[in-house]
């Protein structure tokens, strides 16, 4: 049966990837790179929040500067209008006099908050400079492993993008409840689809019955194992 042809390649497509799975995770540098992409994703939300922050400060520096220029503005509007106002209304002085002081109040204010978040500006625009660099540090650090670690990882003799495509094209050929009676199985059994060898099961190797070998050696349909329910595959490339 052309289905179950198809199903016994993919378990062998599955094995080898565990394999491969496997021998990656030993390379010692797999959990340097794992730590290392780590390390650089945090850093790039670290520069992310911190460019946030920077932005901010610029937006909240830029509009106490525009409130300082306009306050500067009125108060020597007022300074002019005070120099040149009628010495004998009284109440024009004292209102003008009034306006410049609180003029005065209201721009120390704000020269004082320029002052204090200046800093904070220029502490965090150096920050995230330093922060930059460390991340680009980092990413040359992570090309240059995972150029070791791709040498490394072909030393293994498999090649798992093909496979994987492999698996995907196979996967989309075999039938829908074959695939899920196999993926059942392989959640418990290493093994889900057993070969046939010397007449007997090669998952649980128990000797099998003549009539569920003919069967089997038939192809007709899906037969399973007596013993272990493992989906039962006769090879007919073994008869040769």
């Amino acid at each position: 049966m052309e289905q179950l042809d198809y199903l016994w390649r993919y378990q062998e497509i599955e094995d080898m990837l565990d394999r491969y799975n496997k021998e990656r995770k030993k390379i010692p540098l797999s959990v340097q790179l794992n730590k290392l992409k780590k390390d650089i994703l945090d850093k790039q939300e670290a520069i992310s929040e911190m460019g946030k922050l920077v932005k901010e400060k610029n937006e909240a520096y830029k509009q106490i500067r525009g409130r300082y220029e306009t306050l500067s503005k009125e108060f020597y509007g007022d300074k002019e209008r005070l120099s040149s106002a009628n010495k004998s209304d009284s109440n024009e002085l004292k209102e003008l006099n009034a306006k410049a002081g609180s003029y005065i109040n209201d721009l120390t204010a704000i020269r004082s908050d320029l002052q204090a978040l200046k800093p904070d500006i220029d502490r965090l625009d150096a920050d995230l400079i330093k922060a930059r660099n460390e991340l680009k540090q980092m990413s040359e650090e992570y090309n240059q492993l995972k150029k070791q670690y791709e040498a490394q990882i072909k030393e293994i003799g498999i090649s798992a993008d093909e496979l994987r495509k492999e698996k995907q094209e196979l996967k989309a050929r075999i039938d829908k409840e074959l695939m899920d009676k196999y993926q059942m199985l392989r959640k418990h059994k290493q093994m889900a689809i057993a070969l046939v060898d010397k007449d007997k099961c090669s998952g649980c190797n128990m000797s099998l019955p003549s009539a569920i070998l003919t069967a089997v050696k038939e192809g007709k349909k899906i037969i399973e194992c007596e013993n272990c329910g493992r989906i039962l595959y006769y090879n007919k490339k073994d008869e040769k």
